[in-house]
């Protein structure tokens, strides 16, 4: 007789030591952690002390009880946060414990934690002064280098947050003029390269698209476990990188003259929806063999269009100067035009060449020149000859 039994998968030590050790990566993600524990307990302000051999945190926030810290703080995965939350996961405190000794203080518990020595056994105490909200310390198992610069880094990540956040008595959040405020969020045009997302003041990512702007949700964001992408069924972010591409848009059609990562930007847009081509129709983004831009508006006027591979460099600036539509073969710039024009077009640029060759090589009798370039002609010689003459410096 055949036995069917169900069963639940479970978590070895061993994969728990890994998930602990291995999820930070770097020190300012373990204060970054901290910060968001902090938000989600409802703190107003947060202390950090750190230099290199230790860090304390304290904050102001609820704290935990002992149910709490023996539901939620012992148990990996299981946590008592909602949608409205930062942490979600409930694993960041492993992060804090990577890092070091850790002495982890909340109203009247003290729990101790050392995974070096004790691996996945904490202790827990009580503790007769009592704590208002959480109080961190960590001795770091190994000396915290470069850490000036990792502090900086952490500043940046956290300079947006909701709450008072100091770090070595120096109060780190960044007031702001938003360019546009929406329920999703706040939205700040900048002249950097690059879309800047913070999950509620919380540093996720760049997004690169050419143009510059910050991002910065009121509502939470949906990331992945490592808290450094951000997943694509997010509707808060889906509505807030629209809103941006609409502000950068807007500012790149006031522009009379484009730079290079204008132009990116707006090849960009154009890839990604329908409705940019048009809004864009007129601005000289598409390249030419010749290193120049026309618009798609000035392409969709040219009876044939002729793609170069760039090899017959003197043939295309002839034909592009004869009014031939030369253009280089990018395959976006492809996709584009044909999205907007069809490409019903498109000339066959090597048949183009060598009749061009032809014309231009044919020999020429001086009896069959005219007076007028028979003149300009002996011009050219006479020019000729004196720049042979000319010796080299």
């Amino acid at each position: 007789m055949l036995i069917k039994e169900t069963r639940k998968f479970r978590m070895s030590e061993k994969l728990l030591y890994h998930i602990i050790t291995r999820q930070a990566g770097t020190v300012e993600k373990a204060w970054l952690e901290i910060v968001q524990n902090a938000i989600d307990a409802g703190a107003t302000k947060v202390e950090f002390k750190i230099n290199a051999n230790k860090f304390q945190v304290i904050d102001n926030g609820k704290g935990m009880d002992k149910k709490e810290i023996l539901t939620y703080f012992e148990e990996f995965g299981n946590s008592s946060k909602t949608e409205d939350d930062l942490g979600m996961f409930g694993v960041g405190r492993g992060q804090i414990f990577s890092f070091g000794k850790v002495e982890w203080c909340t109203n009247n518990y003290k729990m101790e934690v050392n995974i070096k020595e004790r691996g996945m056994k904490y202790v827990v105490k009580d503790i007769q002064n009592k704590i208002k909200g959480t109080e961190i310390n960590v001795v770091t198992y190994n000396k915290i280098k470069f850490m000036d610069k990792k502090i900086e880094r952490f500043k940046d990540m956290i300079k947006f947050v909701e709450i008072n956040v100091y770090v070595n008595k120096q109060l780190i959040c960044e007031s702001y003029s938003p360019t546009l405020e929406i329920p999703e969020g706040k939205i700040i045009l900048t002249n950097e390269d690059t879309i800047k997302i913070y999950n509620r003041g919380i540093y996720v990512k760049d997004d690169n698209i050419g143009s510059g702007a910050i991002i910065i949700s009121s509502k939470n964001l949906k990331v992945n476990f490592a808290r450094n992408d951000i997943m694509d069924e997010c509707p808060v972010y889906s509505v807030l990188l629209e809103k941006t591409k609409q502000l950068i848009g807007n500012r790149l059609n006031e522009k009379q003259s484009l730079s290079s990562d204008d132009r990116k930007t707006i090849i960009n847009l154009m890839r990604e929806d329908r409705i940019w081509i048009d809004n864009f129709n007129d601005k000289k983004v598409i390249p030419t063999a010749n290193n120049n831009f026309v618009s798609i508006k000035e392409v969709g006027n040219s009876k044939v269009i002729y793609f170069s591979d760039g090899k017959n460099q003197y043939e295309d600036d002839l034909l592009i100067e004869q009014g031939y539509t030369i253009l280089k073969p990018i395959p976006v710039i492809k996709g584009i035009l044909n999205e907007a024009l069809g490409l019903t077009n498109v000339g066959n640029y090597q048949e183009l060449v060598q009749s061009f060759r032809y014309v231009v090589q044919q020999e020429v009798r001086p009896t069959e020149l005219s007076e007028p370039e028979i003149e300009n002609w002996n011009k050219i010689i006479h020019l000729n000859n004196r720049i042979s003459g000319v010796t080299k410096r």
